[in-house]
C-alpha cells in the first residue's frame, strides 16, 4: 500500500489540536505531552 504523504500532510494542517493529540496518542501509546500543535504532528508524521 503507497503512502500518499503530501495528503497526510495537509490533512494534518487542517486538523485540531484536540484531534492532533488523541491521534498522536494512538501512535505513540502514550499521551503528548505538550499542547503545541505542532508536537503532535510531528510525532504522528
Amino acid at each position: 500500500m503507497a503512502l500518499n504523504v503530501g495528503q497526510i500532510v495537509s490533512e494534518l494542517r487542517c486538523t485540531t489540536v484536540t484531534e492532533l493529540r488523541r491521534r498522536y496518542a494512538e501512535v505513540a501509546g502514550e499521551p503528548a505531552r505538550s499542547g503545541n500543535r505542532h508536537w503532535p504532528q510531528a510525532g504522528i508524521m
